[in-house]
């Protein structure tokens, strides 16, 4: 049957999970509605796509002219190089080959071979020949052609007669040996000459490597390049990729305008009837026009390039009409899937939160008042079963839970998958708070004493929150957040696992979120001061004084006060506050050591808290070395407390933060010990200084206390490991005696001292910091 256009969500999203087609439903669904529009496209498409083959033509052409540009004014630059090159170079050998000479020529001493080594070997030359008045070479390093007389028309000759002081020639080949060399002369002042050769075989390879034809056959060998020419200023081809271009003028019209310019140039020619594009880009010299650079490139591969983009073009508008054909054939079933998907659970086959939030907004528009009771139901342990079971396994049992509830409650009412572990059910039947607790107790029921999946072994745990509906609810938001804290609210004593929403309940939240402002303010804006630290002091029952001190965080709210650290913590973990809480609170204790230290306690060491969450940051470590450098305070100085907890998760990772920490010095002290979690049994690997005997066993150190006292024992074993101990808690004398007959190290608690605040500290400290 047709379904209206009113229907709700809910209804729609149910039929497309009785199967019927979702044509039934889009009634006015029409192919001619596209297809008629989908003609224009294509008219427009074609037209466009004649245009962009044109703007394509264009751009390639122009990013061809760019690259070839690019390319030939690299080139062009290596020849300015060159040029600058072999000038540079010829005259750094010209200075270095003077200098030897002129160093041996001052030289008062005996010219003896060795001498001559030296020096030859400190300017790199290969021959030094000392002449006198008369030509004749009188001292050499080697020892050969000594007695050697250089004849007339000789250069050697020449220098001896000519008025030059200093001379150096150009490369030349030696006359005995016909290896070129690069000579230079210096007059000594008593008479005679200096004579200095450098082989120039090396250095004219050297400077021959940067000469055009070497260049011209490094650019012919990219594949792209049709031609290399360089063309000098009268417009003749001195040298050419093509030897028979070699020596002739250019002719082409729209080239030699190009050469007119002393500008770069690049445009597309034709040449032996195929497209080129030439490049021309000048070679500057000294600041002046040395010639032209000319690189041709075939332009077939650009060419190419357009008439394939011509042709993908018109495959792709086929393509185009091809997919859309099969779009509307396949748009019904793929709708449904759509539809199917953003509005149930694909795991359970619950309707999901929109379809809740949907199904919520409809009747409050429709139907208001909304009638009877929400029910959230949370399984408390699903993370510990996705961790000991896996994922597969949890997946397993939220699927089972899924149909238990709507075996149990489909006549009643709806259910939903609310969020991962969490269920909700709506029963507009139960309209007061006896038949909603009955319902709750109904679940109970279902879920005790068997579980829904056949290889978990172990009891489910739900809790419950309940929320009474009415015409106080006009906003799907606030019934949500009203549900969600009723769940929240559940006492964890175990005397039930449900809990009716109430107005107290709204102002724990308001409260909450006052204090969550003033966390932020704390962390945000250290300047105001909300976060304080007070400090316990630790006496050292062998020393005989306060050794240490524990920093204990104090917040202050605007209009509540001062708020206990148990509920302002929890707030901040609940909040992802607490890693910025946790490092505020370690600069305030490093700034507080450092003062300790301007008052003259530098020895006494300070106990700073530190949250499992941020034991859990990959920079934990990084972060305490981090601020111990910037507030230059000693490693030694810093106790970290932690608690039991750490031991569940990642214990081999944070274990070795601990080794780390302790190899700095910093010490790590297990707090609130024998609580729990079994840790007796790792004290010997575990990298840790001390341990904190929970305050409940110095709390059963009474007079009147029937029972046998095992905190001795526990000292013991603790002094086996090689651990110090600290009691906490100690508010009695019998308490402190019987700790220090049994060796503890350390007491703290307010037998000796409250914790109190830095001015009051100072004052204990210094009226000798001894209990009563």
């Amino acid at each position: 049957m047709p379904y209206n256009s009113g229907n709700s969500v809910e209804e729609i999203a149910n039929m497309l999970r009785m199967g019927i087609p979702v044509r039934d439903y889009h009634q006015n669904f029409n192919r001619k509605i596209f297809l008629i529009p989908m003609a224009f496209v294509t008219i427009f498409l074609t037209i466009i796509g004649i245009s962009v083959r044109d703007y394509i033509e264009d751009h390639s052409y122009n990013h061809l002219e760019k690259e070839t540009m690019q390319l030939a004014r690299g080139y062009s630059n290596s020849l300015s190089l060159a040029s600058e090159a072999s000038r540079v170079v010829d005259g750094f050998l010209g200075e270095k080959i003077i200098g030897a000479a002129r160093l041996v020529g001052d030289h008062e001493g005996e010219m003896t071979p060795e001498f001559l080594r030296s020096i030859a070997e400190a300017f790199g030359v290969e021959k030094i020949y000392v002449y006198d008045g008369e030509g004749v070479i009188t001292a050499t390093y080697t020892g050969e052609y000594l007695g050697w007389r250089a004849e007339e028309g000789h250069p050697v000759h020449a220098f001896l007669q000519g008025e030059a002081d200093v001379l150096v020639e150009e490369i030349r080949p030696d006359t005995a040996t016909g290896v070129n060399y690069k000579y230079g002369y210096y007059r000594m002042p008593e008479g005679g000459f200096v004579q200095v050769g450098i082989p120039a075989q090396e250095i004219k390879g050297f400077l021959l490597s940067f000469q055009i034809r070497s260049l011209i056959e490094r650019i012919m060998l990219d594949e792209t390049i049709r031609g290399s020419s360089f063309i000098n200023n009268e417009h003749i081809i001195i040298e050419s990729s093509l030897p028979d271009r070699k020596g002739r003028p250019i002719e082409d019209p729209k080239v030699l305008e190009a050469l007119e310019s002393d500008e770069e140039q690049g445009f597309i020619n034709e040449m032996e009837g195929r497209r080129v594009q030439v490049t021309l880009v000048p070679v500057m010299l000294n600041g002046s026009r040395y010639g032209t650079l000319a690189v041709t490139r075939w332009t077939e591969d650009t060419d190419r390039f357009i008439n394939q983009v011509t042709i993908l073009g018109f495959v792709s508008l086929a393509v185009l009409w091809g997919l859309f054909l099969y779009a509307i054939r396949s748009a019904d079933k793929k709708n449904k899937r759509l539809l199917a998907l953003a509005y149930f659970d694909d795991l359970t086959g619950l309707p999901n939160k929109i379809s809740l939030m949907e199904t919520l907004s409809r009747e409050l528009r429709e139907n208001p008042p909304l009638r009877g009771g929400l029910i959230l139901l949370n399984l408390l342990n699903f993370k510990e079963i996705n961790i000991r079971y896996g994922y597969e396994e949890g997946d397993r049992i939220l699927k089972a839970m899924g149909e238990k509830l709507k075996g149990l409650l489909a006549d009643e009412g709806r259910c939903f998958r609310f969020t991962g572990d969490r269920f909700i059910y709506w029963s507009e039947a139960r309209q007061d708070q006896a038949s909603l607790e009955d319902l709750a107790m109904k679940i109970n029921q279902v879920f005790s004493g068997s579980t829904p999946s056949g290889s978990f072994s172990e009891p489910l745990f739900l809790r419950m929150g309940i929320l009474e509906l009415g015409p106080a609810y006009q906003r799907v938001d606030t019934i949500l957040r009203d549900v969600s804290l009723s769940l929240d609210s559940v006492s964890g004593d175990g005397a039930r696992n449900y809990s009716f929403f109430n107005e107290e309940m709204e102002r724990r939240s308001s409260r909450e979120k006052v204090i969550e402002k003033t966390l932020r303010k704390a962390v945000d804006q250290p300047e105001e001061e909300f976060l304080s630290l007070v400090y316990q002091p630790q006496y050292d029952y062998r020393l005989q004084r306060v050794t240490s001190l524990e920093a204990l965080a104090r917040l202050t709210v605007p209009g509540l006060g001062a708020v206990s650290p148990v509920e302002f913590i929890e707030i901040a973990e609940k909040r992802q506050l607490i890693v910025p809480l946790g490092d505020r609170l370690m600069e305030m204790a490093c700034r507080f050591i450092k003062r300790m230290e301007r008052k003259g306690y530098p020895g006494v060491k300070v106990a700073v808290n530190i949250s499992p969450i941020q034991l859990l940051q990959e920079d934990f470590v990084q972060k305490i070395i981090a601020v111990l450098e910037r507030h230059q305070v000693p490693a030694s100085s810093l106790v970290l407390e932690i608690t039991e907890s750490v031991l569940i998760h990642r214990y081999e990772t944070i274990n070795e933060d601990f080794k780390t920490l302790e190899a700095m010095g910093v010490e790590i002290s297990l707090d609130d010990f024998g609580t729990g979690y079994s840790s007796l049994a790792r004290l010997r690997e575990m990298n840790i200084h001390q341990i904190k005997i929970d305050k409940s066993f110095i709390f059963n150190l009474r007079d009147d206390f029937p029972g046998e006292f095992v905190t001795g024992e526990i000292i013991a074993i603790a002094h086996k490991f090689g651990l110090e101990v600290v009691a906490e808690g100690v508010e009695t004398r019998m308490q402190w005696d019987y700790l220090k007959t049994h060796h503890c190290d350390i007491a703290q608690g307010y037998h000796l001292s409250k914790p109190l605040d830095e001015e009051k500290l100072m004052g204990f400290m210094a009226s000798g910091g001894k209990p009563d």
